[in-house]
């Protein structure tokens, strides 16, 4: 990804990203970044369905109903947490979380937004 003038982050399907606001914003289905309340500087963060195979990501945040995150944070997408994405494909992504391997469809990995 690249910056452009206006600061805006453009991916390779035209996509483009703010970094630097305040708060969590949608452009286009995908997070702009993650807001802190505390002050503390913010991380640009996209959803776990957009990350590459062989790339190794952070957990920045989960979202989504409180069952479905839930469930996420008992299958080890904490935050913080590292998550190895082995492979990506036909609509879902298969990863590694603290040693388990799992198959999640991407409609679900979009709601764990990593850094």
């Amino acid at each position: 990804m690249s910056l452009d003038r206006a600061g805006l982050m453009a991916g390779k399907d035209g996509g483009r990203m703010m970094l630097g606001r305040r708060k969590s914003e949608q452009v286009r289905g995908r997070e702009r970044s993650v807001a802190s309340t505390d002050g503390a500087p913010q991380i640009p963060a996209m959803p776990l369905s957009l990350a590459r195979s062989g790339a190794t990501v952070t957990v920045a945040r989960v979202k989504g109903s409180g069952e479905v995150k839930r469930h996420l944070e008992t299958l080890g997408f904490v935050e913080g947490s590292e998550v190895h994405v082995v492979a990506t494909g036909g609509g879902n992504i298969i990863v590694v979380v603290k040693g388990a391997r799992f198959g999640l469809d991407a409609k679900v990995a979009t709601n764990v937004l990593v850094a």
